[in-house]
């Protein structure tokens, strides 16, 4: 079919005509039914790609300035869509004016209006291609009364389905359907794949999610019979070639709640006046190999995904929380990474190999960084000189990767906080501290001395390229006018950007400017193909430390485990570089999908906690600023929005000039300032909180000087 395709393309360039399939097929001379399915096919995949458009039963290459554009929707909680284009442009989508496009579909947009210089708006016209495909409903009655109502009040789509899919269903199931493409007078067709629970079920906000974005939340009936066949704890015979640590001081340090555990640290200060780190990775690839059910759900699932107070596995929890979790007091399987570090925090060697070690003690971070701060903590004096001469590496360590131009991009996170029986009770920062710290700078280490060690084999690199130095300057021109000063630099490396943030205070204000300009950054990413990465500006940097909950980690130490054993034909390094292309591929894409899964999980919390608070009084600061509304977060860390329309003192509008948001009267709301708001409403099904103001209180406003 790729040469189909490949005569498809030199049919249409730079022919802008409709032609019918049979012009099609007699100019490329395509004879018999295989052919000319093969045509259909490709023809089809040339439309999903947006090069070819098909209306009235003709093809045409995709017009150029015709009042058309191509491109994927994404759709947010709100039920508005954002179009990007292939040109690099977002089309906005009004929930009216999506007619029947899901989020994650293909779509032709249509009526597009010119709004501001990087603004547009428009109407889905097609979809061409589902994305999931997948919605969400809700069984309303039963038997053969039942009907399906979308659970979320922001899906804006019918859905019909066979009506003995339904039969067995109760009121209030929710069931995960996937949707076709075609619809005809507004109704959809589709099916039942899984009912996912009932709407009062206690773990049915977790499930509805996982559904919702297709990951898997239960282990196949092969998995578990495969996971049950593995030995419970370390046997004479896995010991064999390993080098043993078990008579060390070594420990987890994890938080609180943490089952499974990865890696384990152990730090000594040498004669010589040098440090040697040694940090333990569970060798979950002993255990758990290619070809087995476990490990290809693994490479379905790509990461373990924390919601909330549950945890979706990548690896079945007798293998994460059982045998390949460093728990304390048991011999475990790992690989180390042994270094001798100078006091200048300069790699004098290194050493890898497969150990046995048994960790000392399960440490959390609350309870290191007391210790670190000269408090006594009585379960933790046995171990002071150890945890002392890692925060002295971690000092020294962190002295070097300054001077490096290291750039730290770390974002806000927000955790709830909660009794013991898992009821919210607020929100806070979730910062781990000093020990934190300490244990990123380890695993950053280890990972960059792994990957640079074997950087010839093809490996899942994390890579980070260097920003968009337009798009830079444009986000610093916003701050300015927000107020922030800013100093100007002619070339934007991780050396200037070091200087910016480290400009900018430590006031709410301030660190919404520095979360602002480090979203602008473009992501790291998994790629086959090692070209740096741009903010730890370690030429050679990948993942090896969490093979628990991160496949890319469980690859490598699964490649590094046969690598002798590889013919290393021709015919072998194109079927693991195409293996590790389509890895890298759907990793990158997973990754996305568990930002987002966790991001919804506490989008729920939070609106669900605020329910009960309608005509509350808060106090916000602006953490984004849209054209008809202002994002904001609240001094206990709400996150929610409040629409122009719903600032009572004014009438507001956006002005792209100004970078604000401006009223008739002369207000104006810049990014990071802070206002008194109401909160108007609250739902936890669609994960949203508005906010209003009150037209008797005239509006704090906090300028960012």
């Amino acid at each position: 079919m790729e040469e189909i395709v490949l005569a498809l393309k030199n049919f249409f360039e730079n022919d802008y005509k409709f032609h019918s399939f049979e012009e099609i097929k007699k100019s490329l001379k395509l004879h018999g039914e295989e052919k000319l399915n093969l045509l259909k096919c490709a023809l089809k995949v040339l439309e999903e790609e947006g090069f070819i458009f098909f209306k009235n039963g003709n093809y045409q290459q995709f017009p150029l300035n015709d009042g058309l554009a191509f491109g994927k929707i994404e759709i947010n909680k709100s039920g508005t869509g954002f179009v990007h284009t292939k040109e690099g442009y977002v089309i906005l989508i009004e929930n009216n004016l999506l007619n029947g496009a899901l989020d994650g579909d293909s779509v032709i947009v249509t009526g597009i209006v010119n709004k501001r210089k990087d603004y547009y708006a428009g109407e889905v016209f097609k979809v061409v291609k589902r994305g999931s495909g997948i919605v969400i409903f809700q069984i309303i009655g039963n038997g053969k009364e039942a009907s399906l109502v979308p659970y979320d009040t922001n899906t804006h789509i019918s859905v019909g389905v066979n009506p003995r899919e339904l039969d067995r269903l109760l009121d209030g199931d929710l069931v995960k359907i996937r949707v076709s493409s075609d619809g005809v007078d507004g109704l959809y067709h589709g099916s039942v794949e899984k009912v996912i629970g009932n709407k009062n079920d206690l773990d049915i906000d977790i499930k509805v999610i996982a559904a919702k974005y297709d990951i898997p939340y239960e282990f196949s009936e092969e998995v578990l019979n495969e996971v049950k066949c593995l030995p419970k704890e370390v046997r004479a015979e896995d010991l064999v070639d390993r080098v043993d640590l078990r008579s060390e001081n070594i420990f987890t340090i994890d938080c609180d709640q943490t089952k499974d555990r990865d890696d384990a640290v152990g730090v000594k200060l040498l004669d010589n006046g040098n440090f040697l780190l040694k940090v333990n990775i569970a060798h979950v690839s002993y255990y758990i190999k290619p070809g087995m059910k476990s490990f290809d759900e693994a490479l379905d699932r790509c990461f373990s995904h924390y919601l909330l107070f549950s945890v979706i596995n990548m690896l079945h929890p007798i293998i994460s929380n059982g045998i390949c979790s460093l728990n304390p007091n048991v011999d475990r399987l790992t690989r180390t990474m042994e270094m001798e570090i100078t006091p200048m925090g300069e790699i004098a060697n290194y050493k890898i190999y497969d150990s046995v070690i048994r960790s000392r003690k399960a440490m959390s971070y609350s309870k290191c960084n007391e210790v670190f701060a000269g408090k006594v903590v009585s379960d933790y004096e046995e171990y002071r000189s150890d945890l002392m001469n890692m925060l002295k590496l971690y000092n020294i360590l962190e002295a070097a990767r300054q001077r490096r131009n290291f750039l730290n991009f770390r974002l806000l996170e927000v955790k709830e906080k909660s009794d013991e029986y898992n009821k919210i009770y607020g929100f806070e920062k979730n910062d781990y501290g000093l020990s934190g710290s300490m244990i990123e700078v380890f695993m950053g280490i280890a990972n960059s001395i792994f990957y640079s060690h074997y950087a010839w084999l093809t490996l899942p690199f994390r890579v980070h390229e260097e920003p968009d130095l337009l798009r830079v300057q444009e986000i610093l021109e916003i701050l300015r006018k927000s107020g922030f000063k800013i100093p100007n630099y002619k070339q934007i490396d991780c050396k200037a950007l070091n200087s910016i943030i480290n400009s900018l205070g430590n006031s709410e204000a301030d660190m919404i400017a520095r979360e602002f300009l480090l979203r602008g950054m473009k992501r790291a990413k998994y790629s086959p193909e090692n070209i740096g990465h741009f903010a730890t500006q370690y030429d050679c940097y990948g993942h090896i430390t969490s093979p628990i909950r991160r496949v890319p980690d469980l690859v490598a130490n699964a490649l590094v485990d046969n690598y002798q054993s590889f013919d290393y034909s021709e015919e072998t390094v194109s079927k693991l570089q195409n293996f590790m292309e389509k890895l890298c591929e759907n990793v990158n894409k997973l990754e996305l999908v568990s930002e987002k899964m966790e991001a919804e999980a506490l989008e729920m919390a939070m609106a669900s906690y605020m329910e009960d608070k309608v005509g509350n009084e808060v106090i916000a600061y602006i953490i984004e600023i849209a054209s008809n509304s202002m994002f904001v977060r609240t001094t206990d860390y709400i996150k929610g929005r409040i629409l122009f329309s719903d600032m009572k003192d004014d009438q507001y509008h956006y002005d792209p000039i100004k970078c604000a948001v401006v009223g008739r009267n002369g207000n104006i709301y810049h990014l990071g300032n802070q206002i008194e708001l109401i909160v108007k409403s609250a739902s936890k099904i669609n994960r949203t909180i508005d906010f209003e103001t009150s037209k008797k209180k005239v509006l704090k406003l906090e300028n960012n000087k």
